[in-house]
C-alpha cells in the first residue's frame, strides 16, 4: 500500500483564545488533512500564540491555508521554506 499523502509544515499566528485551536483542528479535519504534529508557544504579552503544525493530505495545501486564514482570530498563515534534509551519515 503506497502513501500518496504529502506532508506540509505550517506556521500560524493567532490570538490566544481557547476556541482558536479547536477551530484550527476542525478546519484541518474537514479539509481532509491529518495532523502529524503540533507545537505552540505563547507570546511574552500572553495575548498571541504561534503554532507550528505538520499536516499531511492528498489535496493541495493552499486549500487548507486559505480556510485557516479565514478564521476570525488567525492573523497569519505561512509555509516555512523547505530545508534540505541532512543525511544522517553527514552528522558527526
Amino acid at each position: 500500500m503506497s502513501d500518496s499523502k504529502t506532508h506540509f509544515s505550517l506556521t500560524i499566528q493567532c490570538h490566544k483564545k481557547p476556541e482558536v485551536m479547536e477551530r484550527l483542528l476542525r478546519v484541518i479535519r474537514h479539509r481532509g488533512f491529518d495532523l502529524e504534529s503540533l507545537s505552540m508557544s505563547s507570546s511574552e504579552c500572553g495575548k498571541m500564540v504561534s503554532a507550528a503544525l505538520d499536516v499531511s493530505g492528498e489535496r493541495p495545501v493552499e486549500t487548507l491555508t486559505r480556510q485557516i486564514a479565514k478564521l476570525y482570530d488567525v492573523l497569519q498563515v505561512s509555509q516555512p521554506p523547505k530545508t534540505e534534509a541532512i543525511p544522517r551519515e553527514s552528522i558527526i
